[in-house]
């Protein structure tokens, strides 16, 4: 069995699987907000007085933790605030 650090192995485009999984959230993000925001632009509530709050409430988790067990099995999750 290899003694390899999952964390520290670097992909094709030089990244780590952690700064990867950072990236794609923070990427996710923006698209959601930009989604949103279309949303509020296309829709005009007639019952109720929008708060813009959702857009407020949504963030990227900036802790990614990555490890492996085996020797093709890698799980990456995000810890919750």
């Amino acid at each position: 069995m290899l003694d390899i650090d999952i964390s520290k192995v670097r992909l094709n485009n030089g990244m780590t699987i952690e700064e990867m999984l950072k990236s794609e959230a923070d990427r996710f993000l923006k698209i959601l907000q930009e989604e949103i925001s279309e949303w509020y632009t296309l829709y005009r509530p007639q019952v109720y007085n929008r708060t813009f709050n959702t857009l407020k409430s949504i963030y990227a988790e900036d802790i990614v933790d990555v490890s492996s067990s085996g020797t093709n099995d890698t799980t990456a999750k995000t810890n919750g605030k």
